[in-house]
């Protein structure tokens, strides 16, 4: 790199000011490279005078640490990099904006990380709710078709449904219940959420009673079956949760 003593720096900053030419013009005329080597002195002379001019100044290092706290200065306030700099005494602010932007790049990976691997678990959780309708058609084939003719806004996906189809009752004892008994536990279950949950009970009880039965060897098979995908259906929407609070984190405190 070509060495500039302050007189020839001086000289070139001096036109500049006085309106001589402009940067593109001055670094030909001087032969310098790079016009930003002159914006840069020029900065720097603003900011710190001639004493910001020095070169064997600008090659000073700075502790990892000394630039998180410049970083963390120019993140949580209105300073632009120059005020930081002048704030912390620094020769240049080049290095407050280079470390920051080594930090938002590590930022955009560590978000395209996260974003891709959700990605993955959705089509994942996509895949097993399409298998959970698919078996849930075979204990209770009504099912869908009797939600929607009741005007239910209920999917067969819900927590309320799936934990009705894989966990402690029976379909039979599902249709035995008493509808005002069936719609409290609905109620229930669902943390009252249902508007109307005797609608719900109605179309639940009607799609078992219409629905065929399976042998049950075989029922007992497709129980296990929509067992096991309701908890990975879970465990999926678990992850997912996860992955967006990480996700919420980095954006809010990238460094």
């Amino acid at each position: 790199m070509a060495k500039y003593d302050l007189e020839f720096k001086m000289k070139i900053i001096q036109e500049y000011l006085e309106s001589k030419g402009g940067l593109g013009y001055l670094a030909n005329k001087y032969n310098i490279k790079s016009s930003s080597q002159i914006k840069t002195w020029i900065n720097s002379f603003r900011e710190f005078g001639e004493e910001g001019l020095y070169r064997k100044q600008k090659n000073q290092h700075y502790s990892v640490q000394f630039k998180m706290d410049a970083i963390e200065l120019y993140q949580t306030t209105e300073m632009s990099y120059r005020e930081v700099a002048n704030h912390l005494e620094l020769i240049t602010f080049e290095c407050v904006r280079y470390a920051t932007s080594i930090v938002k790049e590590e930022q955009y990976r560590a978000l395209q990380h996260l974003t891709r691997t959700r990605l993955q678990i959705v089509e994942q959780l996509v895949e097993a709710k399409q298998h959970f309708i698919e078996n849930i058609y075979y204990k209770c084939n009504r099912l869908p078709i009797e939600l929607k003719a009741g005007g239910s806004t209920t999917s067969v996906l819900s927590a309320t449904l799936v934990s009705l189809m894989t966990e402690d009752y029976s379909l039979d004892q599902l249709a035995q219940m008493p509808l005002e008994d069936f719609a409290a536990l609905i109620q229930k279950m669902g943390r009252g959420c249902f508007k109307n949950p005797e609608n719900t009970a109605k179309a639940i009880t009607k799609a078992i009673r219409g629905s065929y039965r399976l042998g049950k060897v075989q029922q007992d098979s497709v129980d296990i079956v929509l067992s096991v995908i309701a908890r990975e259906i879970r465990r999926l929407e678990q992850l997912i949760k996860e992955l967006d609070q990480a996700d919420s984190i980095t954006r809010c405190d990238p460094s």
